[in-house]
């Protein structure tokens, strides 16, 4: 009797581990499963905010009305100041000069 209540015991243990394995597996799943739908949504976000950006790329059609306006425009004369400009110098720490590349110069 003893005997028979010990291995009915051991097999409703043996079958509750099996069945809580199965649960934990399946929430192993589902956690990758939220994480990759995660990461395809950050990975869309990102994309859709870099093509949001505006283009700079300006696209002017040459048609006639175009053409006339230009025609009809006055010609404005301005006259640029020919006292000398006033550069400021940038220094680092050490106090040498920074000269930027002219890439990188307005």
């Amino acid at each position: 009797m003893k005997k028979q209540e010990k291995e009915l015991e051991r097999l409703r243990k043996a079958e509750e581990k099996v069945i809580s394995d199965q649960v934990k597996k399946e929430k192993h799943k589902l956690e990758v499963l939220e994480r990759a739908a995660a990461r395809k949504a950050a990975t869309a976000a990102r994309n859709a905010a870099k093509k949001a950006k505006p283009s700079h790329i300006v696209i002017l059609k040459v048609g006639s009305s175009i053409l006339s306006n230009l025609g009809a425009q006055e010609a404005v004369i301005v006259e640029e100041d020919d006292s000398e400009a006033v550069r400021v110098v940038q220094t680092s720490r050490s106090g040498r000069e920074i000269i930027l590349p002219q890439r990188l110069r307005k």
